[in-house]
This record gives structure tokens, sequence and C-alpha cells, in this order.
């Protein structure tokens, strides 16, 4: 199973990538160093599914924060730290109240099935 929505063109990815990325409004992001970190990235193995995953994560978690544009990261930087894999997953992109909701769920549920 292809995990790639528009196949296996890096340069295609890159714009979806850029895409979702939160904007940084009138403040710089430079967009060909970003492009050249992530095509590197994607050659070395890294899947571009989870980056743009990540950068969803992001631009989502900047909403909720209400982030101002110059705060955030220019995305060659988020790229250079990885910043993806700390937005990639579902549980990292849910409001804080509902990750203690669902660890205290599976609390419960690891109690009950432990008796």
């Amino acid at each position: 199973m292809n995990d790639q929505s528009q196949g296996d063109d890096p340069e295609k990815r890159f714009e979806e990538l850029w895409a979702a990325y939160p904007s940084r409004g009138d403040n710089p992001n430079p967009r060909k160093p970003a492009r050249e970190k992530f095509l590197k990235l994607v050659k070395a193995g890294t899947a571009p599914d989870e980056i743009i995953r990540g950068a969803l994560g992001y631009a989502a978690a900047m909403k909720r924060k209400q982030q101002a544009p110059e705060y955030i990261q220019q995305a060659v930087t988020w790229l250079n730290q990885a910043g993806w894999q700390q937005y990639a997953s579902p549980q990292a992109n849910a409001p804080p109240h509902a990750a203690r909701r669902q660890a205290a769920a599976e609390s419960v549920f690891d109690l009950v099935n432990t008796q």
C-alpha cells in the first residue's frame, strides 16, 4: 500500500507540506531552504506523510493557542528540529483535557481488566 497521496514525487509532497504548514502572515518563511531540507529528509528515508501529518498538527496547535504569526517557527527551522515528531500523533494534537480524559479511561479499563 502506498501511503503517499501524491504518489512518489517528493516535489508534490513538498507542496502538500507547504499548504499544511501554518502561515507566518507577513513574517518571513523562506520556501527554498524548507524545500531543500524536506527533500533531504525524504531522501534519507523520512516518510513524507509523517512530516505532513506533523505540519497539520502543528498548524492545529498554533490555531488552538491563537499563536501570533511571528512566533510560529519558520518551516526550515521546524524541519531542522524534527518538529513533525512532536505533532504527528493524534494524541499530540488533542487538547490537553482530551488527553487526560483518554488516560483516565485507559486507567479504568486496565483496573477493571486486572480484577
